[in-house]
Formats: structure tokens, sequence, C-alpha cells
């Protein structure tokens, strides 16, 4: 060993410092599994509930949304064609095409915005015409109209489908169809 010179200090030994590396690396090791913990037990959860708070109020404003239409549909909506003398006014003239003539009158609270027509000929299976800009001012008054279905034949079926608007859509109120089980006569010749 090393002996004291005088008026020197005393000499210490060394001590080796490979066991102080270990340390400071297994404490940064212990500190990142704490917070991957802390991360895993409160931020993940956190993102997830959120995305799920947000998945349930889209989901119940499409539930309200279509729950308001049938209640609507249901409700406020009443298409009829006109009678006159107990006879609906409905009837087709076939020559080369074939044009079906009607008069129908809104006795709902809603005005109409639309109607889809389906109508089935002895030549077609089906056609279907979408009248709206047409209809758009129909509110609670009659509507004369004569459409061209071209050469559907003569007409075996009609259905007359009344539409909506709520919250700025466009409602189809299938429910309150009229015209599925009529027969449609020719019209008279004047």
């Amino acid at each position: 060993m090393m002996e004291n010179l005088p008026g020197k200090e005393p000499l210490k030994e060394e001590i080796p410092k490979k066991g102080h590396k270990f340390l400071v690396i297994l404490i940064v090791v212990i500190c990142l599994i704490v917070l991957a913990v802390v991360a895993y037990v409160f931020v993940i959860p956190g993102i997830i509930m959120n995305m799920g708070r947000s998945y349930v109020a889209e989901k119940a404003s499409i539930a309200s949304e279509n729950t308001e239409a049938k209640v609507s549909c249901t409700s406020d909506v009443k298409l009829e064609f006109l009678k006159i003398s107990g006879t609906p006014s409905l009837c087709y003239n076939y020559e080369k095409t074939t044009r079906i003539n009607f008069t129908i009158q809104n006795n709902g609270k809603l005005d109409i915005t639309g109607l889809k027509i389906e109508v089935t000929g002895s030549k077609t299976a089906s056609k279907i015409i979408d009248l709206r800009s047409e209809i758009l001012s129909m509110s609670r008054f009659y509507r004369n109209t004569s459409i061209d279905f071209g050469d559907a034949g003569v007409p075996v079926k009609i259905r007359v489908i009344p539409q909506i608007e709520i919250g700025g859509n466009a409602v189809y109120c299938e429910a309150q169809a009229i015209g599925e089980n009529m027969s449609i006569p020719a019209c008279a010749v004047a």
C-alpha cells in the first residue's frame, strides 16, 4: 500500500463506478415502465371513452331524426285522391304512350314537398317518377297532374308516395302511400 507523506492527506482508495451506471439504467427503465402503466391506466381509457361518447351521441341524433320522421309521417301526412261524386279523380289515356291523370289533395298538417309515383303497366314491370320541383308549393291545395310514363302499356297499378321535409332532409312516407289497391279506369273521352 501507499504510505502517507508528511504534510499530505492520506490517499483514499477509489471505489469502482461500474455499479453506479447499472443503477442509473435500472432507474430509467423503472420510470419508463411506470409511465407506460400510467398511460395505459389513465390516458388510453380516456381516449376510448371520448370516442365512445361521440359515437353514442351520433347514433342518438340519427335515432331521434328517424323517430321524428316516423311520427310526422304517421300523424301529420294525409294525402288522397280528390273524389268527385264519390269516385277518385284518377284515370289513364293510352294511345301511343301511357298518360295518367289524377288530382290529389293534402289533408294533413305538413306540406308535401314531393311525390314518388310508381306505375306498373301491362308492358313494364314498374316505372318510377320523382316529382319534386313541380309539387314544391303544394301545401294544402289540390294538385291536378298529368304524367307521361312512356310505353308502359295499360296501367295496372299505381302507388303515390308523399315526401315531406324534416330538419332539411327529404323523407318519403311509405306508409302513407295512396292508390295501391285501386283499379285505374280509362279517362272519359270528351
